[in-house]
């Protein structure tokens, strides 16, 4: 089994209940399908950097799951006969998951200026 995360964005004009039963639903897919959900979270209504399909504003939802690849084609496909669904994105994760919220991580300042430096390094 592989480790996946799934950004979801829903149309803003559903209500929160909506959006809960939209959570609910794909996570049961995911289960249902022999995969594991191991974090679903929403991350609220913000504004698209672009206008899709007539939405200037979305729903956000956030999925990291274990799954074989072979689910990733049929959630996809869900997501594309789902009318609430704006936008959709699956990556495959690489190493260990980590539960905790990206919004929570720190950054090391030393750490960002040496890969600044390596990357203005001109290759030999």
């Amino acid at each position: 089994m592989q480790n996946y995360e799934s950004v979801v964005i829903v149309r803003s004009t559903l209500s929160e209940e909506e959006i809960n039963a939209v959570l609910a639903k794909i996570r049961e897919m995911i289960e249902k399908a022999g995969g594991t959900v191991l974090q679903a979270e929403g991350w609220g209504k913000r504004r698209l950097a672009y206008e899709i399909q007539r939405e200037k504003k979305g729903a956000y939802l956030l999925f990291r799951f274990q799954a074989d690849g072979k689910l990733i084609a049929q959630l996809e496909h869900q997501y594309r006969l789902d009318e609430t669904i704006l936008k959709f994105i699956t990556v495959r994760l690489e190493g260990p998951l980590s539960t905790t919220p990206a919004s929570g991580q720190t950054v090391d300042k030393k750490s960002v200026q040496e890969r600044a430096t390596l990357e203005e390094a001109p290759s030999v």
